[in-house]
């Protein structure tokens, strides 16, 4: 507020930004071309991307920003605390992988979503994730027929919410079940976590327990 509504305004439009440059890392694995220890330069990492010198300097210079990565005194690329843990976190990799792929692309689509209220309302094929996917059937059924990775990425997803199991059943769709009995699930939780067909309109199958947890499951409801 000191700096007044200019500075302000602009930083909030260029939010997005931090978001490109995470994908950039992503999309080329760069977290696992940076050495663990020591460094490597910008020339070697442009080969071994197959991306011009200028882009991925410049890319990755903004998102030093964020404090993921850094440059030594010699201006080549290491890893900072961020980057490591990026790095070696298999949850976080995939985390940002969705977030782009099915919420930050669709994003751009939700003013043209909102400006037509029937889709917003009633039809989730003209959601602004729909709109984004030029999706012909609702959003599960569009990833497992034209977008398998993707589908097999979010259901990978869902399986790392598991780590926090005790001795609770997995309740969902029935397809959605099959993608996560598909999934490995880490040996330390497999012998605690099953997995049951139930959609929530329906009547709980699982009775007097004495918590029903629900996450990630009601955003995707159409």
């Amino acid at each position: 507020m000191t700096q007044g509504p200019l500075s302000a305004l602009r930083t909030l439009g260029s939010a997005n930004l931090d978001t490109i440059g995470l994908g950039f890392i992503i999309r080329h694995k760069i977290q696992h071309k940076v050495p663990f220890e020591g460094s490597i330069s910008y020339q070697a990492l442009s080969q071994q991307c197959s991306v011009p010198l200028p882009l991925l300097k410049r890319l990755l210079q903004q998102v030093m920003t964020t404090f993921v990565f850094a440059e030594d005194s010699s201006g080549n690329v290491t890893h900072t605390v961020f980057s490591r843990f990026l790095r070696d976190n298999a949850y976080i990799q995939c985390q940002f992988q969705a977030d782009m792929d099915e919420s930050w692309r669709p994003s751009t689509k939700v003013v043209d979503a909102i400006s037509d209220p029937v889709g917003v309302v009633e039809d989730t094929i003209k959601s602004a994730w729909g709109l984004e996917n030029n999706a012909t059937v609702p959003f599960f059924q569009e990833l497992e027929a034209n977008h398998p990775e993707r589908a097999e990425k979010f259901a990978q997803l869902m399986v790392f919410y598991a780590g926090m199991a005790k001795a609770e059943p997995a309740y969902d769709l029935p397809e959605t079940v099959a993608e996560g009995e598909k999934a490995k699930l880490p040996d330390t939780v497999k012998d605690r976590v099953t997995f049951q067909a139930h959609n929530f309109f329906d009547s709980q199958p699982q009775r007097d327990a004495d918590v029903y947890f629900f996450r990630v499951l009601s955003s995707t409801t159409g």
